[in-house]
């Protein structure tokens, strides 16, 4: 265990290094590692021009939703500001979001967008590629403080605060939130391994097919492709669990079919039918954040010690302490999953969160980010 946390720090600095900064890394390894630390993150798109044509394309379109043609990658430079210095990376950009909530046209006729961006040196926490999203898409901060709570209490979560930023000189908070990559695989004390999402390709806008037409024969893709290559064991583990999942998905599909009630991704028989994912889905119940159980939206590491998959936290829309109206589970469901656990599993959850509710240092977390 040693040796790999070694291996993860060399790893780390020497990331690090590759970026522009102008300060020695090692110095501040500690403040690197806390989003705190960052003071404001500045976007450039190089060629900005066809960046806000394209802004006004999408906010023109008659559409609610987000044309991939309008999500093309531009090159540019992100810079990072700390109270000790400043980092800059050359960086692929693209706007980002299914929904026109994602864009918007300010005051003076500044675009203010959500972005996808890919860092091609260094790191950013850790992260290689991450989200600047406008806050109202995630519900600002309790998209910060379910992502803790769901880190805290072990499942897999992406580190998520708010942050001071701007895109072309368009200032904004922005909500930081890493993607579900190797680095956030390790972050969270596991060994790399296939992850998985739901395939949005044929939802949206495929050929003529309306707005989820398409969603029962929309299964799953893997997302990180460069594992299933790196050798033969990785590419065997790879298509193990991608035939796993599928049937998953189409388990899913052929119970919908036979049950219009039942939306949300949970089947007794199926391979997700653990304790992780009947907790999980408790958890986010009680967090108002169904969202996240769409197939569309799940996403899912394989681990390959257990032999079985856990969830990766993702978009659940979340509505801490609010009366919500359930669109994506019916009292059945959600009895199952009552019924599933026993008292231990409930005491555990609740001694859980009962340490995160008195633990001072989660709450200066929290204020933190």
């Amino acid at each position: 265990m040693l040796k790999y946390l070694l291996f993860f720090i060399i790893v780390l600095i020497s990331n690090n290094l590759l970026a522009n900064c102008n300060f020695k890394s090692s110095d501040f390894f500690d403040e690197l590692n806390k989003p705190s630390s960052i003071e404001v993150i500045e976007v450039k798109i190089n060629d900005y021009r066809s960046w806000v044509k394209e802004g006004l394309r999408i906010l023109t379109s008659t559409r609610s939703s987000i044309l991939k043609e309008n999500k093309k990658n531009f090159k540019g430079n992100v810079r990072v500001k700390y109270e000790f210095g400043e980092c800059i990376y050359k960086a692929r950009i693209r706007k980002m979001g299914d929904w026109k909530d994602h864009i918007d046209l300010l005051e003076g006729g500044k675009l203010l967008t959500s972005v996808d961006i890919h860092l091609y040196e260094g790191n950013i926490l850790n992260a290689v590629d991450f989200k600047l999203l406008i806050p109202e898409t995630r519900n600002g901060i309790n998209e910060i403080i379910g992502s803790i709570i769901l880190k805290h209490l072990g499942f897999i979560s992406p580190e998520t605060f708010i942050i001071k930023g701007s895109i072309n000189n368009t200032k904004s908070n922005f909500i930081f939130q890493e993607e579900a990559e190797k680095e956030l695989i390790e972050r969270n004390l596991r060994r790399e391994g296939p992850i998985f999402e739901g395939d949005e390709s044929l939802l949206w806008d495929y050929e003529n097919f309306e707005e989820f037409e398409l969603e029962k024969i929309a299964l799953s893709r893997l997302v990180n492709d460069n594992y299933s290559k790196k050798n033969k064991e990785s590419t065997i583990v790879s298509l193990e669990s991608f035939l796993k999942i599928q049937n998953a998905y189409l388990e899913y599909v052929l119970q919908k079919t036979q049950n219009q009630e039942h939306e949300i991704f949970l089947q007794p028989n199926s391979t997700f039918n653990s304790k992780i994912f009947l907790k999980y889905h408790l958890i986010l119940f009680a967090m108002n954040g169904e969202h996240a159980l769409r197939p569309h939206n799940r996403k899912f590491y394989y681990n390959i010690f257990i032999q079985d998959f856990e969830p990766i936290y993702y978009d659940g829309d979340l509505r801490l302490g609010e009366e919500y109206e359930r669109e994506f589970i019916s009292k059945a469901e959600l009895n199952y999953i009552l019924l599933s656990l026993n008292e231990k599993d409930f005491d555990s959850l609740i001694e859980n969160l009962n340490f995160f509710l008195d633990n001072d240092e989660i709450y200066e977390t929290i204020l933190a980010r």
